[in-house]
């Protein structure tokens, strides 16, 4: 994972920045698994590509989870969002792994659930054919994001049945709210999509000059000079 900057020190390129990397791959080694398994490519994602992955529990009793390191979040306020959808499992939960930091995600009604630890910012939002997008903000030092399979409402640990749940897009950015998804594989990357398609994928603050720093050039029109 890429080191969070530094609140009021991060640098342009960083706004927005996913630190997570192969946000789409989960079967990739850098998602640590615990009984569970991984496919990629195994479900049509939020953005019409067959980009989503399957993450199946197995038949033992404890946690059931994907997670990837952050490198330590510090004292910074970031959130962690990923998109989500039922296959043949319900729950979700989407947490830290300090201090009880988590929140329940029920993927058959789109509620939120329970939740626990110092977190703020918890959302879950529709953004079509099944799949969610769900949020939240650790307000405390994290040094993991971990989606965990869950049985029920506040129940993480369950004796696995091989039921499956989609992922997709996972995402840490610096702030209290979720920012538009910045798709990544082995590096961090700022470029972005929303499933609305009202934001291109490389358009999210961007600047739309050309030659910014180069008023000579004919690009700019001189009046008068």
């Amino acid at each position: 994972a890429v080191p969070l900057a530094l609140a009021g020190t991060m640098r342009s390129n960083q706004l927005g920045q996913n630190v997570l990397t192969y946000s789409e791959r989960l079967e990739n080694a850098v998602w640590v698994k615990s009984n569970s398994t991984a496919t990629s490519s195994a479900a049509i994602a939020p953005d019409g590509t067959m980009t989503a992955s399957t993450v199946m529990d197995n038949g033992t009793n404890g946690v059931h989870n994907v997670k990837q390191s952050l490198s330590g979040t510090g004292a910074r306020v970031v959130t962690f969002s990923v998109y989500a959808k039922q296959n043949t499992h319900r729950w979700v939960s989407v947490a830290g792994n300090n201090g009880g930091v988590a929140n329940y995600f029920d993927l058959q009604n789109g509620v939120i659930g329970t939740g626990g630890g110092s977190t703020s910012g918890k959302e879950i939002k529709p953004v079509g054919n099944g799949w969610y997008r769900l949020s939240i903000t650790f307000l405390s030092d994290q040094t993991y994001a971990v989606i965990y399979m869950a049985s029920a409402d506040g129940t993480a640990s369950y004796a696995g049945t091989g039921t499956e749940v989609y992922l997709w897009g996972a995402q840490v950015t610096a702030g209290d709210k979720a920012r538009a998804y910045n798709p990544t594989v082995a590096s961090a990357k700022n470029s972005t999509f929303t499933p609305t398609g009202s934001v291109q994928s490389n358009q999210l603050g961007q600047n739309l000059y050309l030659r910014s720093e180069q008023f000579d050039s004919a690009s700019w029109a001189k009046a008068s000079v």
